[in-house]
């Protein structure tokens, strides 16, 4: 869907729930003063004005408005005021401000590197995985375009010469270590998939590498020498599947406590395992 369209129907949404929100203002709001409302507040001060006053509608907007989109709308309450002294004129200058300011964040979403309206067609990313098939005949074991996402599948020993490859070869350039995570396939030989992201922000390329490993032979190098960011990654890899990372400078547990025992995404995992409690260190 085109995003202008998207937007426009965005704003035809709030421009009737506003509608619906001052009729009801009108419609059900109090029309003659009450003893309960005279009575002094917590302060001992009594109460100003009348009940059928009230405050004026665009306090009540702009709470709504405040709680259904976003914090930033409190922003530009005080712009809002400023702009309705100006009359037509401000209103109408303000909604020529507003159309552009959304066209250049549609604009800026869609430049961003594969996660705005389109992603990098998939021939580019393909460039990376015909470079590994020329590179590492003998390290790649299968690649493919699963779900439109570049994926090769490699040889757990090619790992890092394949990670530095990647990394510094001037027609790649996948500068960006995006998330390591794991994937538990019980039943199958071999057992595990170590999923690597990385995106390439110079081309705008993403690719996605696995490395299968069994069980019990849960070890692959570390890629902390590349990406220091694969420090945390690494370790919820090795608290949740317990696979180890030869090489890492702090392999322990992120998410679970030290005295957790076994790791709770194995599918192997028992569901009514009862973990030892653990009271306050002094």
């Amino acid at each position: 869907m085109n995003p202008l369209v998207s937007l426009s129907v965005m704003i035809v949404i709030v421009g009737g729930i506003a509608a619906m929100f001052i009729l009801a203002s009108i419609y059900l709001g109090p029309k003659k003063r009450h003893p309960i409302k005279d009575t002094p507040f917590e302060c001992g001060l009594p109460s100003e004005g009348y009940a059928s006053g009230g405050m004026h509608i665009r306090f009540y907007l702009m709470a709504m408005l405040f709680l259904i989109f976003d914090v930033e709308l409190a922003f530009l309450f005080p712009w809002a005021v400023v702009f309705r002294s100006l009359g037509l004129f401000g209103f109408i200058e303000m909604l020529v401000l507003c159309d552009c300011r959304h066209r250049f964040f549609v604009r800026l979403e869609d430049r961003r590197t594969g996660m705005g309206l389109e992603n990098a067609p998939a021939e580019t990313s393909g460039i990376a995985l015909a470079l590994l098939k020329e590179k590492f005949p003998d390290g790649i074991v299968d690649t493919g375009f699963p779900q439109g996402d570049a994926t090769a599948i490699i040889k757990p020993d090619y790992l890092p010469l394949i990670i530095d490859f990647l990394k510094h070869d001037p027609r790649l350039q996948f500068d960006v270590l995006i998330d390591i995570t794991a994937v538990d396939y019980l039943g199958r030989k071999p057992r595990f998939d170590v999923v690597y992201q990385l995106l390439s922000l110079p081309f705008n390329r993403r690719l996605r590498l696995k490395v299968q490993i069994d069980d019990g032979e849960e070890t692959l190098r570390s890629l902390t020498p590349w990406w220091g960011s694969a420090n945390w990654l690494e370790r919820e890899v090795w608290d949740m599947f317990g696979i180890k990372f030869v090489g890492h400078p702090d392999l322990r547990r992120i998410l679970m406590y030290e005295e957790f025992q076994g790791h709770p995404l194995r599918k192997d995992y028992p569901i009514h395992k009862r973990q030892p409690r653990i009271g306050p260190k002094v």
